[in-house]
């Protein structure tokens, strides 16, 4: 992975660490390299957030948008 080229942008915020590990496994197996991490106030954890690659935005949307049904509504915030 190029340096130069690698901006981390937000994908989805999850109330759950296991729920974003699942989308992380999804969007592995289709080819996008993903981040998992915490987002906390007052060192409490305020959400759990999964990052790509800002050139693998649009692919990484698609295949949340496929995956969809894995999750729901109340668990996961698509950003």
């Amino acid at each position: 992975m190029e340096k130069d080229n690698y901006e981390l942008v937000t994908l989805a915020l999850f109330k759950y660490a296991h729920r974003a590990n699942i989308l992380q496994s999804i969007l592995h197996e289709a080819g996008i390299e993903s981040v998992v991490t915490t987002s906390s106030v007052f060192k409490q954890i305020d959400s759990i957030k999964l990052q790509v690659n800002k050139k693998d935005l649009s692919e990484a949307r698609r295949v949340l948008q496929e995956n969809r049904g894995e999750f729901g509504t109340d668990e996961i915030e698509e950003l």
